[in-house]
């Protein structure tokens, strides 16, 4: 990158005319759609226009594709650096060398890391300027560890260090290789051909003209996106959004002088600007450092060590925070360019997003700062080290700059806000169109963000949304739909007459955000009756009703509950199961589960200091006892969720009666000492699986042995589901109940209130039968048999007991229990074989059996690729 100190630009060199251009560039093209890049070399090297920047992006791409990727990058580098003037560049007084390989980091890092010896020697004239380090030196780098480099070196130790600091940690990742050379960048260059700077034309002589000529960026749309894909493909978004950066500064100081047909291609090249910053932004994973905040005043050792744990997270913020102010700044290029709603919007959302980055990089320089001051850089070579790294990265020279700058990001912080705001207030506040949904959400955020919560109870007040239903079914009371009519999409005009989105805001969301705030301010009579009106719309809706307990119950910091509240809680619960729930085909388990939750509230904050608080306790732990009985003799038959619906208030009830009993009678040591209300609540759950067992009805009617009988009813068929529903129920709430309980004793209430081993396989393999009609249709690669449930809780019963067994010689060992287990997951997964919970199931039993081999071959039939790989990986 030269100094554009009495430096004459030349302009870039492209076809002089269109007939030129479609002539050298058709056969390139043709060449590239056919896979054949090695013509595609032949082509660009030797030919006329060899030396159009048009032509030596094209020969970049074939490059890459033919492998030779060292080749691709070093004449990508004299496409981007090599001979290019910045306008700051006089004002820069740093070595030419060292801006080019701070700025262009990601590339330069790419280089060197493909470069060997030879290369060295047969590229000395390229002006790249690489360092060879050995393997060993290049994880010390990534690691910000000292690197010792011979003294003639220029930068020293520092700035080898310093160079990696400022690199991409993601450069040496690859991206997708299977990407064709037919995307849209190329794509588009064969339909721009001839739209290339009309100003330029080709050099008489390149060899000579690239020594003696300095040109400005690249700025021509087509190149830019010719280059985006070979840099799409090597994973590069740090060059690619340096590379629009530089265009954008380029062509910004020109805007006054462009006609029409160049203020077209600045604004694509600003709204692939924008995309291509995003892409880098979430291509840059956030590092977050370990906390360890031990021995905070201790010694340099330790802060040096805390402080080299925190350089990756404060290399990661830098760069987000960089990119974030590229899309900002393009952002509001195209905003004053086209003066369009959606560019405004684009504005203050990466106003907003800058904002939130200036804030992370803040708090992370304030630690390496305090950091910094606790220990003596002077007298400890480590810590100097590391203090050269964290300049270099900031490019500054000593540290008093870098609370300047960070007095400086601050200020920025306080800006951006209410730059968003006073954006976004044009689009929703100054607009004669149709505000849409995310024109207010964008505004209510610059509200919230600057804490101005009373201006955004203000605006949503202000807010016209569509009508929403009045009752369950979404009839009003008068027996009509009286929803607006949402707009209606026409197509291809509607998208080009209308930029961004076009649905409105909702009354629903409209409500849903009020009550929301009013919680927030302080406003619980406001948020119920918010709350009042969404369930009156919206009676299943748990989330309503866990907020009209906080505006309820929860409104009074000097008293655990509101007595008051926690009746019109009930009161509203009661109301909506006699009056919506009786109109409604399905019953409503929002407000069943309400009333599980009203008595769990009342039993969690009993006043134990009271005369008689036992006594209330008691009543209330009944109570919680019964609530639970009527949610799961209703939903265990017809919800499979209604275990997880119950679980958490089993384990209040089973931990609440335990303290009762316990504060009485002693410690619990045997079944005789477990509380009445648990035994209680284990007797129905044995009586509810005992009175669905339906083995022994398949084995007395014959249905079992004869495969099952197909000229049953279909309402026989939905009793035969609901009967194993409600079995898989009852064994998981003696499952829930035991897995509470002390493990001398949980073995003891399963093998009295739990199926036996026998019963509960002899009840899944009736399943399998004694529902014909039911299970082909559940079956499928994306379901589950409905007595899948049975065979995973026996697992589970048997790894239990393998933990149980005693260390006695008499005893049964834990394997006598393992491989039964192992045996039942392989005969579920041959009847269900696409459950992936069996199959995980079975990975976890043959790790414990140490049997690698089967377990990494029901792993690999799972097919767990690409985002699942996140949550699914650490099971083998």
């Amino acid at each position: 990158m030269a100094s554009s100190s009495n430096t004459t630009l030349s302009p870039r060199p492209s076809p002089p005319n269109e007939q030129i251009s479609s002539r050298t560039l058709h056969p390139i093209y043709q060449a590239l759609d056919t896979h054949n890049y090695v013509k595609a070399l032949k082509l660009t090297s030797g030919a006329v226009g060899c030396d159009w920047d048009i032509v030596r992006a094209l020969r970049v791409h074939a490059l890459e594709r033919c492998g030779k990727k060292r080749e691709a990058l070093l004449l990508l580098w004299e496409l981007l650096v090599k001979n290019v003037v910045l306008e700051d560049d006089e004002k820069d007084g740093a070595n030419a060398n060292d801006t080019s390989r701070r700025t262009w980091s990601e590339l330069y890092s790419r280089i060197e890391s493909l470069s060997d010896a030879t290369d060295m020697v047969n590229d000395s004239s390229l002006g790249c300027d690489v360092r060879l380090l050995d393997a060993v030196q290049r994880l010390d780098r990534r690691a910000y560890a000292p690197i010792a480099l011979p003294k003639g070196v220029d930068g020293g130790a520092g700035g080898a260090g310093a160079g990696a600091a400022a690199s991409n940690s993601n450069a040496a990742n690859n991206g997708n290789k299977g990407s064709s050379s037919k995307s849209s960048g190329k794509k588009g260059s064969k339909g721009k051909n001839t739209k290339s700077k009309k100003g330029g034309a080709s050099n008489s002589s390149a060899a000579t003209a690239a020594a003696k000529n300095y040109y400005q960026p690249i700025t021509d749309e087509t190149v830019l996106q010719t280059l985006v894909v070979t840099l799409k493909m090597e994973g590069m978004y740090d060059t690619m959004s340096e590379m629009y950066s530089q265009a954008m500064d380029a062509l910004s100081s020109t805007t006054a002088k462009m006609n029409k047909e160049a203020t077209e291609e600045y604004k694509e090249i600003l709204e692939e600007g924008v995309c291509v910053h995003f892409k880098a932004v979430c291509d840059c994973s956030l590092v977050t450092p370990s906390n360890n905040n031990g021995n905070e005043g201790g010694l340099d050792d330790n802060a040096q060590e805390r402080l080299r744990v925190r350089l990756p997270k404060l290399q990661t913020l830098l760069k987000l925070t960089k990119y974030y102010e590229r899309m900002q700044t393009s952002s509001l290029q195209l905003a004053k360019l086209t003066a369009q709603p959606l560019h405004f919007q684009w504005t203050a959302i990466s106003s907003l997003w800058y904002k939130e980055s200036l804030s992370g990089l803040v708090d992370c320089l304030d630690e390496v700062q305090s950091l910094l001051a606790k220990s003596d850089a002077k007298n400890n070579e480590g810590m100097a080290q590391l203090q050269s790294y964290i300049l270099e990265m900031m490019g500054h020279t000593n540290l008093d700059e870098i609370a300047t700058q960070s007095n400086k990001f601050k200020q920025k912080m306080a800006l951006l806000p209410r730059l968003a705001e006073t954006l976004s207030s044009r689009m929703v506040l100054q607009s004669n169109n149709t505000i849409s949904e995310n024109d207010w959400d964008v505004y209510l955020e610059t509200l919230l963000v600057q804490d101005k919560k009373q201006e955004a109870m203000e605006a949503l007040l202000k807010i016209q949304g569509t009508s929403m239903n009045s009752g369950g079914n979404g009839i009003d009371g008068d027996g009509t739909n009286k929803d607006n009519v949402l707009p209606q999409i026409d197509d291809e005009d509607t998208i080009a007459n209308h930029v961004g989105s076009i649905l409105p805001y909702t009354q629903r969301k409209k409500l849903e955000r009020l009550a929301q705030l009013s919680l927030e301010l302080g406003m619980h009579k406001e948020a119920e009756g918010y709350y009042r009106e969404l369930l009156g719309a919206f009676p299943d809706q748990w989330t309503y009703w866990m907020g009209l307990i906080d505006a309820c119950v929860r409104d009074k910091t000097d008293s655990p509950i509101n007595e008051e509240g926690w009746k019109r809680c009930h009161s509203l619960a009661q109301e909506t199961l006699s009056k919506v729930e009786s109109n409604q085909k399905y019953a409503l388990r929002g407000p069943h589960l309400m009333m599980v939750e009203l008595a769990s509230l009342q039993l969690l904050h009993v006043n134990h200091s009271s005369e008689g608080a036992a006594t209330t306790k008691e009543e209330l732990v009944i109570s919680l006892r019964n609530e639970i009985y009527n949610y799961g003799n209703k939903f265990g038959p017809i919800a499979s969720c209604c275990f997880a619906d119950v679980r958490s208030y089993l384990q209040t009830l089973v931990r609440e009666a335990s303290s009762s009993s316990s504060s009485s009678s002693g410690m619990t040591i045997d079944m005789n000492n477990v509380s009445g209300d648990i035994v209680h609540v284990l007797q129905w759950a044995k009586e509810l699986w005992t009175n669905n067992y339906q083995s022994s009805l398949a084995t007395a009617d014959g249905s079992a042995s004869k495969g099952g009988d197909n000229n049953i009813s279909p309402d026989e068929f939905r009793e035969r589901r609901k009967k194993i529903r409600t079995f898989i129920f009852a064994v998981q709430v003696v499952y829930g109940i035991a897995s509470e309980i002390d493990a001398p004793l949980s073995l003891e209430v399963l093998k009295k209130y739990a199926p036996s081993i026998s019963e509960m396989v002899t009840e899944w393999r009736t399943s399998l039968s004694f529902l014909p009609g039911v299970a082909p249709k559940d079956g499928g690669q994306k379901e589950v048999l409905p007595g899948d449930e049975i065979i995973l809780l026996t697992t589970q019963y048997l790894q239990f007991q393998s933990t149980c067994t005693p260390s006695d010689d008499d005893s049964p060992t834990a394997m006598s229990f393992l491989l039964p287990a192992a045996a039942l997951l392989e005969e579920a997964m041959d009847h269900s074989p696409y459950n992936p919970h069996l199959k995980i199931a079975a990975i976890g039993i043959y790790s414990t059996l140490h049997a690698a081999d089967r377990a990494l071959t029901i792993y690999q039939d799972m097919g767990v690729k690409q985002i699942q790989l996140d949550s699914c990986s650490y099971l083998i």
